[in-house]
């Protein structure tokens, strides 16, 4: 299950420095890409949501380690000694340490040998209080205490008082909610997730500039080895109720429930 297709393709977007110095918030889901686009885009602050307890020990050991390491070989050594190791986490080679180095090489790396200044700035981040964690369902109710209601105000008052929300990253989730069975087993029903996640979404969306989301499958993609295309949006095209149909029908469907093994 990877994200690969586009991904430094939109990062390389996403670095054009045609705004550079605004007070920009990132807010996404999910994984290290949204430490590669704070990297990318130079966030002054980031939000970072999950509903899954272990993602939240996850990113408490990143930022742990983050406010500790003097350099990305320390941050590296540092985080692999603090990481949970069950369930597994989602990398693509069976040692952490050797996955967190070969990134190092990846050109849209946070973590990248070529360019430092991107850790500098995200474990600088860290250390100063800027980067937060949330736990929000795109799935949550549509009532009056629905948060993404709360998090759309939110966004108006952060406008208002100088921050500019600029990068929502939404990985993956939305293509999985369209999916029977979600990351934990869970039934989504016919098709009743993915319309909340997106009646939800249309209430952020509209407050930040580029919408990085992985809701394509790829053309190569099979149903033993699952891979979406990164691309980065605007929100009437991200939001626009035909892509998402589309998305909703788009084959192949996974070969087995999740969490993969």
């Amino acid at each position: 299950m990877r994200e690969d297709e586009g991904a430094e393709q939109a990062l390389a977007l996403l670095r054009r420095p045609e705004d550079a110095g605004r007070n920009r918030l990132h807010l996404g889901w999910g994984s290290f890409r949204n430490l590669d686009i704070v990297a990318a885009r130079q966030s002054r602050w980031a939000l970072l949501m999950d509903i899954n307890i272990h993602q939240f020990r996850v990113w408490d050991a990143v930022l742990s380690a983050l406010r500790t390491a003097a350099s990305a070989e320390e941050f590296i050594e540092l985080a692999v000694a603090a990481l949970p190791a069950r369930p597994r986490l989602r990398q693509f080679l069976p040692d952490t340490g050797e996955w967190l180095r070969a990134d190092r090489a990846r050109d849209g790396s946070w973590l990248a040998e070529h360019a430092p200044e991107r850790f500098r700035h995200v474990s600088r981040m860290a250390r100063e209080g800027r980067i937060e964690l949330a736990c929000v369902d795109m799935r949550g109710g549509m009532d009056r205490e629905c948060p993404f209601a709360a998090l759309s105000g939110g966004m108006s008052e952060a406008r208002a008082a100088g921050v500019v929300p600029d990068s929502l990253y939404v990985s993956n989730v939305a293509w999985m909610l369209a999916q029977s069975n979600g990351f934990f087993g869970e039934e989504h029903g016919p098709d009743s997730a993915w319309r909340c996640a997106r009646s939800n979404l249309a209430l952020l969306a509209p407050h930040f500039r580029h919408i990085v989301c992985a809701m394509s499958l790829a053309p190569h993609a099979r149903p033993d080895d699952l891979q979406w295309e990164t691309r980065v949006y605007d929100p009437v095209e991200f939001i626009r109720a035909e892509r998402w149909e589309r998305m909703a029908g788009d084959g192949p469907r996974p070969a087995a429930r999740f969490p993969s093994p």
